[in-house]
């Protein structure tokens, strides 16, 4: 980061981010799915923020079995990653577009690792899109296999199943 910018702080996300994680999420995959994906995917990936899932944010927010640490910069959330930890699956990770290859992914994926430890996890897997298959390789992750993944009956969106093995020693 710049001299003189605020410093990242990594802590958990509670049911008051709840739509600046939904504004931070929409931004990621419109602005870094052009030209990967088309429009209607990215549309029906990341719609348009609602009172309803604003409150579907919130209720997720605050289910025990899912963790969601938020990347702060000053009062601003500028990344965000989920681990769904009794499945040992990462759900989400996005960084606001303007801090895209800066490390913050990187360093929520760390620290979502460092929790899986902690819950006795021994392997992670997600579900990457082929926007982001390169970041996930780049930080250890190897594929699994390819998929489509519905977002609606009919539309679907073309993913990566990835792997990693997680342990004390590789974080």
């Amino acid at each position: 980061m710049k001299n003189g910018a605020d410093p990242v702080i990594y802590v958990r996300a509670s049911a008051r981010d709840a739509q600046e994680l939904l504004r931070v999420r929409r931004e990621a995959v419109i602005t870094s799915g052009r030209g990967i994906y088309p429009d209607k995917i990215l549309l029906a990936w990341a719609p348009n923020i609602t009172l309803e899932n604003i409150e579907e944010q919130r209720r997720l927010l605050s289910d025990d079995d899912r963790i969601t640490l938020v990347a702060r910069m000053g009062d601003s959330i500028i990344g965000l990653c989920t681990l769904g930890i009794s499945e040992g699956l990462v759900k989400q990770c996005y960084t606001l577009p303007g801090f895209q290859g800066m490390g913050v992914a990187a360093s929520l994926m760390r620290e979502i690792e460092k929790i899986a430890i902690d819950k006795g996890l021994k392997e992670l897997k997600l579900s990457s899109s082929m926007i982001a298959l390169p970041f996930y390789k780049k930080i250890g992750y190897i594929e699994l296999n390819e998929y489509d993944y519905p977002l609606s009956e009919e539309l679907f969106m073309r993913c990566v199943m990835m792997g990693k093995e997680v342990r004390s020693d590789r974080c």
